[in-house]
């Protein structure tokens, strides 16, 4: 929703992770066909059978691909048979992303965990997957739907305090972005919260 030369920056990195993905991958053409498939189908077969690198990876990538309604039926049926709830929402993001339908919105900021929770949601976009960010992509979607979303601001809010580094600056970032435009439910939640306006750099 809001782009940014940290976006540019990002889709640089993405564009040279893409492309060693991929070569990467070609190593194994013999066992996976590679030449018979596409980028899409092969990065969906890393969803499938990769490892947590792979798995994370990949639907970054596909988050920015154009994919067909094969490939959005192959994610789907991942995404209602899949019973871990973090992988459902990474699964869930990149569908967003390409459809952008307003289940998937639901189920996106359903399944966002609260507090404490979301350190794994940062870990796994930073140290389990080759895709560069500032933050995590999953953060600042929620961050994107909190402009006009009071749950899903309120469970951006919920991680702050355990939030440091590049991951507690984006957020704060976020939040203070956020307040431009509803400044009434932002004020109401930081109350809650016991968290003053100005650790935002807000006067």
């Amino acid at each position: 929703m809001f782009h940014s030369i940290k976006s540019n920056i990002v889709m640089i990195g993405l564009c040279v992770s893409a492309c060693a993905f991929v070569i990467i991958g070609g190593c194994h053409a013999n066992k996976t066909n590679m030449n018979d498939i596409s980028i899409s189908e092969y990065l969906i077969q890393k969803v499938e059978k990769g490892n947590q690198n792979d798995f994370t990876t990949s639907l970054f990538l596909l988050s920015h691909l154009s994919l067909n309604e094969n490939d959005i039926m192959k994610l789907n049926l991942m995404y209602q048979n899949e019973q871990d709830p973090i992988k459902k929402l990474f699964i869930v993001y990149t569908l967003y992303q390409r459809t952008m339908e307003k289940k998937y919105e639901n189920d996106f900021i359903k399944l966002y965990p609260i507090g404490e929770q979301q350190k794994l949601i940062w870990k796994l976009s930073k140290y389990e997957s080759q895709y560069i960010s500032v933050s995590s992509p999953l953060q600042q979607r929620l961050a994107d739907f909190a402009v006009t979303n009071k749950e899903a601001f309120s469970k951006l809010l919920s991680g702050y305090k355990y939030a440091d580094g590049s991951d507690g600056d984006s957020l704060s970032d976020q939040i203070a972005n956020i307040y431009k435009y509803n400044q009434e439910y932002v004020l109401e939640e930081l109350k809650k919260n016991n968290i003053d306006l100005s650790e935002f750099g807000i006067k």
